[in-house]
């Protein structure tokens, strides 16, 4: 949950994923909503993948 000196944060995440649109689509989204939100892309290697999620996990990312 967002609070006003803190934003949440939110990443697509793959391996390709520099080609996702998601983080300029959900960015815009949210500056015309007035939500307070980070989104990324986030490439993670593949023998590590899923060691990678609970790592962002652990960073605070939501989804």
């Amino acid at each position: 949950m967002s609070t006003p000196d803190h934003a949440d944060r939110y990443a697509v995440v793959g391996n390709p994923v520099a080609h996702s649109l998601s983080p300029r689509i959900h960015t815009r989204f949210a500056q015309q909503t007035g939500q307070p939100l980070s989104y990324e892309a986030i490439e993670l290697p593949l023998d590590s993948f899923t060691a990678g999620i609970r790592d962002l996990q652990q960073q605070g990312f939501s989804g």
